[in-house]
């Protein structure tokens, strides 16, 4: 049986920038223009990555983060920094209080996005920051997501039983596959009631990226 493949990326292969991260970093409480760093980690806790940002109002007078990227050098081209700037936009809670959102700022089809989201994304392909509609990003479980199986494992246990072995070839498969979805499911339900362990896989990207602030404005970039 063929599955449908694609070539988008996913979320969980780039960098993003959770402004989750930064209000509870205190990025917005600390006096305005100061330089700070958002670093990301691999799964065993060793930096891969850092950007430097400051947040100030831009030129429109809106409170927005500024990011300098570090572009390297070519044959042709020095070493440069380059900025892009996402305007920080609120919304009031139900119960108090507002929340903090990005707007996106890449341009698409000629005008600014403007979409107004909680993550911006790095992907390998393009270094700026940008929401997901606009990288064009899907999720690796929307990749390997199969509505078939959801609705084997709906099934009576007699039903699920019979397709498993008397089923048709494709039958078969898909009951096989829908048996290890379920063996994975109570095997993540197992480990929520263990204790964490540390996490081997050494390329992945840390959920919880760090916000550092740099106390002297003379290493901004």
């Amino acid at each position: 049986m063929s599955r449908r493949r694609t070539n988008r990326l996913t979320v969980e292969q780039c960098y993003a920038v959770e402004i989750g991260n930064l209000v509870r970093a205190g990025a917005f409480e600390t006096a305005r223009g100061i330089t700070c760093s958002y670093i990301w980690h691999d799964g065993l806790g060793k930096p891969i990555r850092s950007i430097k940002f400051r947040v100030f109002p831009d030129n429109t007078g809106t409170l927005a983060i500024h990011f300098y990227h570090r572009v390297p050098s070519t044959l042709s081209t020095p070493a440069r920094i380059e900025h892009q700037s996402a305007q920080i936009t609120t919304s009031e809670c139900h119960f108090g209080g507002f929340r903090r959102w990005f707007k996106c700022s890449l341009i698409r089809d000629g005008y600014p996005c403007k979409r107004r989201v909680r993550v911006l994304y790095s992907t390998p392909r393009e270094r700026l920051f940008g929401c997901r509609q606009c990288h064009y990003l899907t999720y690796e479980s929307a990749q390997k997501h199969d509505k078939r199986i959801d609705w084997l494992l709906k099934l009576p246990a007699e039903q699920f039983n019979k397709a498993l072995a008397t089923g048709t070839l494709r039958q078969k498969l898909l009951a096989s596959r829908a048996s290890t979805k379920l063996f994975q499911r109570l095997a993540k339900k197992a480990d929520r009631l263990r204790k964490k362990r540390p996490n081997l896989h050494a390329q992945t990207v840390s959920a919880k990226a760090h916000v550092m602030a740099i106390p002297s404005r003379a290493d901004a970039v």
